[in-house]
C-alpha cells in the first residue's frame, strides 16, 4: 500500500480580507487565538471543532472510509478528499453557529447588528477549505 497523503482544512489559501490591512488566514488566527493587545477574545471555531462535536463525525466516517479502502472499493485520495469536505463544513457550521462573546457596540457601530460575531461579509467562512497532498 502507497502513503495515503495527508489533507489540509482550514484557511489554506490566504486572500485579501475587504476592509483590512490582515488576510484572510491572518484574520482567522486572531479569531482562533483572541488578541488580548487588540483587546479581541478568543473565538475558536477550528480547535473547537476539532476537539469538540466535529471529532465523532470525523471518526465515524474515518472508519467507514477506512473499510472501503480496505476492501478496495474506495482509493485512498477520495477517502481523504471526504474527511477534507467534512472537517470544512464542520469548521464552516461552527463559524455561523458561534454567538459568544458577542462583538462590542464598538465593533458594531455602522454595520447591520448580527448576533453572530465571526460572519459579517461571509468572507471567512468562505475562505474555509480542503485539500489533498500526496
Amino acid at each position: 500500500m502507497k502513503n495515503p497523503g495527508m489533507v489540509d482544512v482550514g484557511i489554506i489559501e490566504a486572500k485579501g480580507h475587504n476592509g483590512s490591512d490582515l488576510n484572510t488566514a491572518e484574520i482567522g488566527y486572531v479569531h482562533e487565538f483572541g488578541s488580548p493587545k487588540n483587546n479581541i477574545p478568543e473565538r475558536s471555531f477550528i480547535r473547537s471543532t476539532v476537539h469538540g462535536s466535529g471529532q465523532k463525525e470525523v471518526v465515524a466516517l474515518s472508519r467507514r472510509l477506512l473499510k472501503k479502502i480496505v476492501d478496495g472499493t474506495m482509493e485512498q485520495k477520495k477517502a481523504l478528499g471526504l474527511l477534507g469536505a467534512l472537517g470544512a463544513d464542520l469548521i464552516s457550521q461552527k463559524i455561523v453557529s458561534i454567538r459568544n462573546p458577542p462583538n462590542k457596540p464598538s465593533t458594531l457601530r455602522g454595520k447591520k447588528p448580527r448576533t453572530n460575531p465571526l460572519v459579517d461579509t461571509g468572507q471567512l467562512k468562505n475562505s474555509i477549505t480542503w485539500r489533498v497532498q500526496e
